[in-house]
């Protein structure tokens, strides 16, 4: 009698921890470091955008809860080693000191770092070296590989702020001659107002976008992988970005 109760509580035990294991939300982080569009804030909570969207057809598609947390650029490798987040959307293993220590996707989508200037900027601007002897709007933090020599030996000035609108409103007072930003992110602002800007040929870099997965992740990468597919597969992801930054 007493085995038979025990062997049952045992079960129940396990089936509980199952259903527990099943039920665990994937934690997603997003930040003030995410523009719109890729993160659309009201009160500092998630209400859409980019990074919304696509991880919200995501949680259909593996059919797991989402927990979204708000995570400072700074802490973002601290928080996927510890699994206080277990997704990283919007990034890419050269961003990360240390990327290799996480599970990569394959690639969402791509995009490009391209040159903003003024309507009446003469400048010729085809090529990198084009950019000698101007003062650039950069984004604190990042790195500009293919510029990276031209900062270092001063031929080019970088000055940094967190947010492509603080870029946008000093070019257009004249305080930079041009800025570096995100096509997804230039293309949204450029359609919300009007501005006496143009988009330069110019492309400084170009790279693909992947998600960045915990260890400590209630999905395994192989099935992050098969649902972006799936996404990718049915025109979800085109989808999304076409709304907000259409080309």
């Amino acid at each position: 009698m007493k085995l038979n109760l025990f062997a049952t509580c045992l079960c129940a035990a396990l089936v509980s921890g199952f259903l527990w294991a099943d039920e665990t939300p994937l934690i997603v982080s997003y930040g003030a470091h995410n523009s719109e569009p890729y993160a659309v804030l009201e009160v500092n909570q998630l209400v859409g955008g980019i990074i919304k969207e696509i991880t919200d057809e995501l949680a259909d598609e593996l059919d797991v809860d989402l927990v979204y947390v708000q995570t400072p650029r700074k802490r973002i490798e601290r928080y996927l080693d510890t699994g206080t987040v277990h997704l990283v959307l919007i990034s890419n293993p050269e961003w990360l000191t240390q990327g290799k220590q996480y599970q990569w996707s394959m690639p969402i989508f791509q995009d490009q770092d391209i040159l903003v200037v003024k309507n009446n900027n003469l400048k010729q601007l085809e090529k990198v070296e084009d950019l000698k002897g101007m003062n650039l709007g950069t984004n604190r933090g990042y790195v500009y590989p293919a510029i990276e020599p031209m900062f270092a030996k001063g031929e080019v000035s970088r000055s940094d702020v967190r947010s492509i609108t603080s870029n946008i409103a000093r070019l257009e007072l004249d305080r930079i001659d041009g800025f570096i930003d995100s096509k997804v992110l230039i293309h949204y602002e450029m359609q919300r107002k009007t501005h006496e800007l143009q988009l330069t040929e110019l492309v400084v870099s170009e790279h693909n976008i992947h998600a960045a997965l915990s260890h400590h992740a209630p999905i395994t990468i192989e099935a992050l992988n098969e649902a972006l597919a799936q996404l990718q597969s049915r025109g979800v992801i085109e989808a999304v970005l076409s709304r907000y930054s259409p080309h």
